[in-house]
């Protein structure tokens, strides 16, 4: 199997020969980062993949995740995916020591570990060729050109998982659009934390097929047996003592919560103060900072117990945030007080505990905008705020408990992203079985659980069929349709083949022949992409077989093979015999809103585009060549309502042209209110590969 290339190839180019010049120095920093932390000094072969690795761990699905945050956000995920997968070997890739140390602590000997190499290209190639990965799957949005682009060319599927793009961040991606473009196209699927950021990464570039939103998987914060146990067993210690937990801190926000703090011990001198530093290396400064404050101080690495004398904890350890927050009155997030972003507040949030943070949050915009609007969080900007909000909500328990209360709401209300996450980590390895392959004259694109071979240029000729005797029949209209028998040469399933051809005035001189659009996907390819995202999502439509885009220099052809639909004809064929019964009216209503529920538009919905089957009263929708995701939001419902009138004006033309054509007013209303009724129901479900399959 030849490879597939990545357009922007010199920019890539220069991105790594620079990149390869700064391996010295990457190692030269992390040497003087090693000061604070040894590990930063060892275990230097796995930054360049020179590592051994054991025969096992090939045909891995590697999951990245950068260091703590991301690592604690996946654990669950990770957990769930190596119980439904138990035969699927399992690697994680960090960046950081504190990262590694959990991996191994959480995980053992579950899953391999090791460092993700420095995005040269000759790492890479050594990462892959050593691991030869199934998938890699990258947590949030770390995303390294080389890397990305190896994996493209080798074949390998490509998921970003609760991926968040902030406005800050897009404008910084705009900046490098002509060598990140095709990065973002490379990828197989994304599933974001919220529409926001699903918006932000197809206006970069993302295939809008490939952008999901099932939730943010960090709402499914898990509160296993042993951190119970701990939370248990370190109360009683507190002998109900007040306690506010600042985590995931940065320098300078550790001297505001200080001073805050010590003004607070004036009227409540039993509180407690739980300092949680965001990174390792600045646990023996803030330690430092705790004692030059005068503060008394306990630190979690001595052993020594929290005594009603100790004013300040200083949690200089790793992975133990549920803790901290488990025991906690109130809960500050660090990163916020600075131009840091903010960080995860969904583990105090789990708990119901009163949140308090400054409003530099961009980083977790959606979820701090949702406690903004149920007013479960209090804004501060410096210290006097954060000291009378603190002393507030310790004196005031009755409004502390009520906010807590509506931020544990909203958490409960966004729980099960993980599910659904899990379920299009499937269907993306599924489509793993969506071959690919590209040589000098041909890309093509195939769903291996469908076809018996690999699928050659003859299956996209009709004389092939014809041939064999196995073409019976077509369709007429602009774009031909030719009938292929159910166990053909390629596939158990009937077949539909379709060639491209232009429309217009301009097909009359160039019938079939269409211009590379930039980076944008051949219409064959975009075609078999989305119908093979809508069919996973359970709409009714055909199942893409295979797709080719046969390239002349900068011009290209294109095909496509489909699942033929036991349908009896399109609407407008039916509506030339007999009227259609009241309930198909009702359910073609019902299934376009089913479309456009999922924010599909339909740039050629006609009648000549529907399909029925009235004995059972099926309806399918057919010829997405053109047509996109889109949001569903967008413009308040302008999209969807062209789309509907465009359907409605096909109606009235055919009436006009054809004597006797079955159609009326009250059809209309009966389509327009099985729309208005909502999201219809299918029998059709998607199927999903077992882990291991092809």
């Amino acid at each position: 199997m030849t490879t597939r290339h990545l357009s922007g190839g010199w920019l890539r180019a220069l991105y790594s020969a620079l990149i390869t010049c700064a391996v010295p120095f990457i190692y030269a920093y992390l040497w003087w980062h090693g000061r604070n932390n040894q590990a930063y000094r060892k275990r230097w072969a796995e930054r360049g993949a020179w590592q051994s690795v054991p025969a096992n761990v090939r045909r891995c699905v590697v999951f990245h995740c950068v260091s703590v945050g991301e690592l604690m956000a996946a654990r669950p995920l990770i957990e769930q995916f190596i119980q439904l997968n138990p035969h699927q070997p399992v690697a994680i890739t960090t960046t950081t020591p504190t990262g590694s140390d959990l991996v191994r602590s959480i995980f053992g000997e579950r899953v391999y570990h090791c460092y993700l190499p420095f995005d040269t290209p000759l790492a890479v190639r050594r990462f892959i060729n050593r691991l030869r990965p199934r998938a890699i799957i990258i947590l949030e949005t770390e995303l390294w050109p080389n890397l990305i682009s190896q994996c493209y060319q080798a074949n390998i599927r490509l998921m970003l998982l609760n991926a968040r793009m902030s406005e800050r961040s897009a404008r910084g991606y705009q900046r490098a659009r002509a060598l990140m473009r095709p990065i973002w196209q490379a990828l197989d699927g994304v599933v974001a934390q919220d529409n926001a950021s699903a918006e932000r990464f197809i206006q970069l570039g993302c295939l809008a097929e490939r952008v999901h939103v099932p939730g943010n998987i960090k709402f499914d914060v898990q509160v296993n047996s042993s951190t119970k146990q701990a939370i248990d067993g370190f109360k009683p210690l507190l002998n109900g003592r007040q306690v506010i937990t600042f985590g995931s801190t940065h320098e300078g926000e550790e001297t505001i919560a200080l001073a805050a703090f010590k003004q607070v011990l004036k009227s409540k001198p039993q509180a407690l103060l739980i300092l949680v530093p965001r990174h390792r290396e600045r646990f023996d400064s803030v330690a430092l900072m705790v004692e030059d404050s005068g503060l008394s101080m306990v630190r979690r690495s001595s052993g020594r117990p929290v005594t009603p004398d100790t004013q300040v904890l200083l949690a200089d350890s790793m992975g133990e945030m549920l803790l901290w927050f488990g025991v906690s009155t109130l809960a500050t997030i660090g990163g916020s007080l600075i131009e840091r972003g903010g960080h995860n507040p969904l583990e105090a949030m789990a708990f119901g505990l009163p949140i308090v943070s400054g409003r530099h949050v961009f980083n977790f915009e959606d979820v701090y905008r949702q406690l903004d609007a149920r007013q479960a969080v209090r804004w501060v900007s410096n210290e006097d705020q954060l000291r009378d909000t603190w002393l507030g909500l310790l004196v005031e328990t009755g409004t502390a408990q009520r906010i807590g209360a509506q931020a544990q709401q909203l958490f409960a209300r966004h729980r099960g992203a993980t599910q659904r996450t899990l379920t299009l980590i499937a269907q993306t390895m599924a489509a793993g079985s969506s071959g690919r392959t590209q040589g000098e004259l041909a890309t093509m694109r195939f769903d291996q659980a469908l076809v018996t071979q690999q699928p050659q240029q003859q299956h996209f000729n009709v004389e092939f069929w014809q041939r064999l005797g196995q073409q019976h029949g077509h369709a007429g209209g602009r774009n031909l349709a030719y009938f292929i028998q159910a166990e053909n040469a390629l596939s158990p399933l009937p077949m539909v083949l379709r060639h491209y051809y232009r429309g217009g005035l301009v097909g009359k001189v160039n019938r079939d022949w269409f211009l590379h659009a930039g980076s944008k996907p051949a219409r064959s390819i975009a075609e078999f992409e989305l119908l093979q995202w809508m069919y996973q999502q359970g709409l009714p439509v055909p199942r893409p077989i295979a797709a080719r885009v046969h390239k002349v220099a900068l011009w290209y052809r294109a095909d496509i093979l489909i699942e033929r639909l036991p349908c009896d004809d399109d609407v407008f064929g039916r509506l030339k015999q007999a009227p259609l019964q009241e309930a198909v009216w009702f359910k073609i209503g019902q299934t376009i809103r089913q479309m456009h529920d999922h924010g599909v538009y339909h740039s050629d919905l006609n009648c000549h585009n529907i399909l029925v089957r009235e004995a059972t009263q099926d309806v399918w929708l057919i010829d997405f060549d053109k047509c996109e995701r889109r949001n569903k939001d967008q413009s308040a419902g302008e999209w969807q309502q062209s789309n509907l009138d465009r359907l409605r004006r096909s109606f009235d033309k055919e009436s006009g042209l054809h004597q006797g054509f079955h159609f009326s007013d009250q059809d209309w209303k009966q389509l327009m209110q099985g729309y208005q009724t909502g999201k219809a129901s299918t029998s059709q479900q998607p199927p999903i590969q077992p882990e291991g399959s092809a």
